[in-house]
């Protein structure tokens, strides 16, 4: 009980950074809300949101950077649930830019793969190996980069870099289909079910819909 108790409270934390459950920094109790997380909730449509956020980032960009970054990376999830990926992309470009942790690396390397353009795949490792060293959260970087790898056709450095997170994918039924990709397609399974890593059985129900997209994240 326990040790499923600490992977549960494990995967919570991959999954909040690695954009499953999509917080802002500053989204924390007690913390008042910023500039961007007001606008939000005033604004009444997407289009007048993205303009509201794109203002205030450039109002703010060159004294308070971070602020700017927030903003922008909501509007690149804005433009990204609106299938604007190219205006998505240039948001996130420029919110790694001013401020680029990880949500602005995450949401670019995960509008990229969405994309699919020739170049999206290998410039979205190059987006999250760029900024790996200073991550908050390295499992989330390493999954992004299995999944790339794995889409780029490099079945076994995914499975590399999947087999250490198992204990937390297996737990959500999209990322657990990805890294069951991984250990089939890098020929690591047996002939039975039970040589495959826990997710496949548990996430064969989810398959078709996290081939929807390339990337799978739903964006705020």
């Amino acid at each position: 009980m326990l040790a499923r108790a600490g992977r549960t409270a494990g995967a919570a934390l991959l999954f909040a950074w690695a954009g499953l459950a999509a917080v802002s920094p500053a989204a924390h109790a007690g913390t008042a809300p910023s500039r961007s997380q007001v606008l939000l909730t005033l604004c009444p449509s997407r289009a007048s949101l993205r303009a509201s956020l794109l203002a205030y980032a450039d109002s703010v960009q060159p004294t308070l950077p971070p602020y700017a970054g927030e903003a922008l990376t909501f509007v690149g999830q804005s433009y990204g649930r609106a299938s604007l990926p190219d205006s998505a992309i240039a948001c996130f470009r420029r919110a790694v830019a001013t401020r680029g942790g990880d949500d602005e690396r995450f949401g670019l390397s995960d509008a990229l793969i969405r994309r699919g353009r020739e170049g999206d795949l290998e410039a979205a490792i190059a987006v999250v190996e760029q900024g790996r060293e200073s991550s908050l959260n390295p499992d989330a970087c390493q999954a992004r980069l299995a999944w790339a790898h794995l889409l780029a056709g490099d079945a076994k450095q995914s499975l590399e870099m999947f087999k250490p997170l198992e204990p937390l994918l297996d737990l959500d039924p999209v990322w657990g289909y990805r890294m069951a990709r991984a250990f089939v397609e890098g020929e690591r399974t047996s002939t039975t079910t039970s040589g495959l890593p826990t997710c496949l059985s548990a996430s064969a129900g989810s398959a078709s819909a996290a081939t929807t997209t390339r990337s799978g994240w739903k964006p705020l």
